[in-house]
């Protein structure tokens, strides 16, 4: 009955301690975070806009935004073999880790020891014999923990925010590292484009070339006119190989982001340039609102939350540390009566230390802090202005491509028709075969020309959804959540 009423005894009472630490971290000396306001003269403000614009962009994944199925199985690819992506998520898994230790320690650590102990010992002094004696004991206990919980709930606190950056930095490796391999793919595409109208302007060059060398033999053009011709040729085949060589490094270098070897044999149909985005239609003007959804400058906010459960962190270093050590034991000369009421034993107390000497570095470390907080601070404002910069400038260049995509449209289709109707007075004996040849080789200037503006406007869509904080597939899960 003694040892029971002990037991409970020591039950209740850490039944207290438990139900303290449970009760003091609800209290914490960490000042109360203010969101930071944001001061910019960047002309952007919220405007009525239609409904299916208003989409956010970190609302949308990368799978509803890409059209190509092709680009879509290499990002899917590339994500699995990037490493930056892979460092990003083992740091994300190491401020886990941390999380969890700081949160064990906030609840006191039991410890259970048994010991089982054998001696000997002579009857007496004039005698050999020898006695065998045996000791059992056991314990439980409480040693050794820190009631300082307001800095342990400071530190967790500032850890959990770790792990906000963390995951808000892995969003924006996991966005750049797609906007990369799209551009990339656009590269390749366009550069394969590049490449075959390069070998069709060598054949018109020749064919130029093949009929003015018959004028020359004939007596119509000079020597001169004739090696004018023959240097074009040279210079188209020069092309091309420079075209072979450009399309060969960025299939090299778009393997090497995808992290293996591409065979478009395992890889599902492409869709034309035209056709890699689902939204290609950008409201004129765009909320402000939007640039607090970026990633990167979450990860900022979540890095100033930090700094402030810091300052909580330094200033617990003013309050006295109490240390408690409780003990339940119990010794005895036989197993049997080891848990015997009349072997047993209790203690337990807490030692309080207040700092006295340590005032000085301590008042060093909260100054410390606060610096470090309005460093963070700074950080912010650079991050909100930063990204004003990115979308201001990605939404300039996407009206101005936009006005000179249409305009080669136009000029494209031009050239077309020209190239078709010097093609049919050819066949009707009006032109002359030179003339005719003309006319390719200015469409497939033309259609370079094209190409490199479609390509600018295809980086641009991939600039404009990263500078709005294009979606990864954990923050689109997360607003989703949210909105529901």
């Amino acid at each position: 009955m003694n040892f029971l009423r002990r037991f409970r005894f020591v039950n209740v009472t850490a039944l207290s301690m438990t139900a303290l630490t449970l009760c003091l971290p609800a209290c914490s000396l960490a000042p109360a975070y203010h969101h930071p306001t944001v001061e910019s003269n960047i002309p952007l403000s919220a405007v009525q806009i239609p409904v299916q614009a208003q989409l956010k962009a970190h609302t949308i994944s990368w799978h509803n935004y890409f059209n190509d199925p092709r680009l879509k199985a290499l990002v899917k690819i590339g994500l699995k073999n990037n490493y930056q992506v892979q460092k990003a998520m083992l740091k994300l898994k190491a401020a886990n880790a941390q999380y969890g230790l700081d949160t064990y320690n906030l609840f006191p650590n039991l410890e259970f020891q048994g010991i089982k102990k054998t001696r000997s010992a002579p009857l007496n002094y004039h005698e050999s014999k020898e006695l065998i004696r045996k000791n059992y004991s056991a314990g439980l206990g409480v040693t050794h923990f820190e009631l300082d919980l307001y800095r342990k709930f400071d530190q967790a606190d500032a850890y959990k925010h770790t792990i906000q950056a963390n995951l808000f930095d892995q969003a924006s490796a996991r966005i750049a590292f797609i906007s990369s391999l799209a551009k990339k793919y656009f590269s390749v595409v366009t550069n394969a484009a590049f490449l075959k109208n390069a070998q069709q302007n060598v054949g018109y060059q020749r064919e130029i070339y093949r009929v003015q060398k018959l004028r020359y033999h004939s007596g119509v053009i000079s020597k001169l006119e004739l090696l004018t011709h023959q240097n074009a040729l040279e210079m188209a085949e020069s092309a091309v190989l420079d075209a072979q060589q450009t399309y060969d490094k960025s299939r090299n270098e778009l393997a090497l982001l995808v992290g293996q070897p591409i065979s478009q044999a395992d890889l599902p149909a492409a869709l034309s340039l035209a056709q890699q985005f689902k939204f290609t239609v950008w409201p004129e003007n765009i909320p402000a609102e939007v640039m607090l959804y970026r990633p990167d400058i979450r990860a900022a906010e979540e890095m100033l939350r930090k700094s402030n459960a810091e300052l909580g962190v330094a200033r617990s270093a003013f309050f006295p540390r109490v240390i408690i050590n409780a003990a339940l034991s119990t010794a005895a000369p036989h197993f049997n009566a080891l848990f015997s009421s009349r072997h047993t034993a209790w203690s337990a107390g807490p030692a309080a230390t207040i700092p006295i000497f340590d005032i000085f570095p301590n008042l060093s470390q909260l100054k410390l802090a606060k610096i470090q907080k309005e460093g963070l601070l700074l950080d912010y404002q650079q991050a909100i202005q930063q990204a004003f910069f990115e979308v201001t400038t990605a939404m300039q260049v996407y009206n101005q491509l936009d006005a000179q995509y249409k305009l080669d449209i136009k000029l494209l289709a031009n050239t077309r028709k020209i190239r078709d109707l010097t093609r049919l007075r050819f066949n009707e004996g009006i032109s002359s075969r030179n003339e005719m040849l003309e006319a390719e080789k200015k469409y497939i200037e033309t259609q370079n020309k094209f190409l490199k503006t479609q390509l600018l406007k295809l980086f641009n869509q991939v600039d404009l959804y990263r500078a709005l904080g294009g979606g990864s597939d954990q923050l689109t899960e997360n607003a989703t959540a949210q909105s529901q």
